[in-house]
């Protein structure tokens, strides 16, 4: 992957804090989701319609587990009674 780096600035739109990406970097469209995470000072946005890493990581883990067993239980609270 080849990094690009341009440089901006920030803005305020509202009560919030906002940077302008380029259309070329092909993040999405205005509106769609974005999932944000901090790595040291870096902000890493990602767009939301995608699965983390980390996720698939842990998908990719599972065992095919036999199903538990339901325990059986008791009643909780008053038991009603129905006519017909």
């Amino acid at each position: 992957m080849t990094e690009v780096v341009v440089s901006s600035r920030l803005f305020r739109t509202g009560g919030s804090l906002a940077v302008r990406i380029p259309k070329a970097w092909g993040l999405g469209n205005a509106g769609d989701g974005v999932r944000m995470r901090k790595h040291g000072r870096s902000i890493v946005l990602e767009p939301a319609d995608e699965w983390p890493q980390e996720v698939l990581d842990l998908i990719g883990s599972w065992k095919n587990d036999p199903p538990l067993e339901r325990m059986p239980q008791e009643p909780i609270g008053k038991a009603f009674r129905t006519s017909l």
